[in-house]
């Protein structure tokens, strides 16, 4: 079955945690069944399928796939680790077409997919797997700088020979590396690639590797040019595009850290002129 029309329209993926998800743009609906959780914190029960409609209506996953007339697929729950979001995908593409808790077609095939868009995240959410005295951990990395942990953790370091120092940046660096196979399976498949960040730890490691640093996308706003979202957002001319500080929208703003509905169309100003140039 064929339109008129020779034009195929295939869909862009957006990979990344609560700043690709949308957390927090719930608040600009307005709607009367909003609540805050405890400041700076996300509470699942609070978000509403109302809320989450809005969310997704705003986000830069979908004014992207809006301007490039297609659609758009996002993780559906928010936040969440490299490792979750390569697995989540990886699993998205390799599953039997059969029903599925998060969508009812549940395989995703790469023919339909023009491009991903991969927003990096925080190392320490990775899990971490070591072993001490026959006793095996896996933990979230930021575990490990807890009591129940900090103890038994140092005395591993002890026995590899490793300083906190030098096993912190071992993961940081892991956490770029383990993105690049992903994005060079999918572009064996004709899937074009991008790789963005949030946190400006990623920037070394993403510029150290020529193979990915080609993927890279800076992030243009007021005649400055960023690395990060990080440095974008913490910069102190752009209050407007962190939820908490923009007082141009709130008469008293959200405790929310996550980017602003301002920051959300400058992501996608900067993706789609990026895009345009790929695809």
């Amino acid at each position: 079955m064929k339109t008129r029309s020779h034009n195929v329209v295939k869909g862009i993926i957006f990979a990344g945690c609560s700043f690709t998800w949308g957390q927090g743009l719930y608040y600009y609906s307005n709607l009367p069944t909003l609540k805050e959780p405890a400041p700076f914190l996300y509470d699942g029960d609070l978000v509403e399928q109302s809320h989450i409609k809005f969310m997704e209506s705003v986000r830069f996953p979908r004014l992207v796939a809006n301007h490039f007339k297609t659609f758009e697929m996002v993780h559906p729950v928010n936040g969440g680790s490299h490792q979750v979001a390569i697995s989540w995908w990886e699993k998205s593409f390799a599953r039997k077409k059969e029903a599925s808790f998060y969508y009812r077609t549940s395989k995703i095939y790469y023919s339909d997919i023009s491009c991903l868009v991969f927003q990096c995240t925080q190392w320490h959410r990775n899990v971490f797997d070591f072993e001490y005295q026959g006793e095996k951990f896996n933990i979230p990395c930021y575990k490990v700088y807890e009591k129940q942990y900090t103890e038994i953790f140092s005395k591993w370091l002890v026995e590899q020979n490793l300083s906190l120092t030098e096993w912190e940046k071992f993961q940081m660096k892991n956490n770029v590396d383990m993105i690049k196979p992903f994005l060079q399976e999918l572009e064996r498949h004709r899937i074009k690639t991008v790789v963005l960040t949030w946190p400006d730890e990623n920037v070394e490691y993403i510029k150290n590797d020529a193979w990915l640093y080609e993927r890279f996308m800076r992030i243009n706003y007021k005649d400055k040019t960023y690395d990060s979202m990080c440095q974008l957002m913490c910069d102190e001319g752009n209050k407007e595009l962190v939820i908490f500080t923009d007082n141009e929208n709130f008469e008293v703003t959200p405790q929310d850290h996550h980017p602003s509905l301002k920051c959300h169309q400058v992501m996608a100003e900067n993706i789609i002129k990026h895009l345009e140039n790929i695809i």
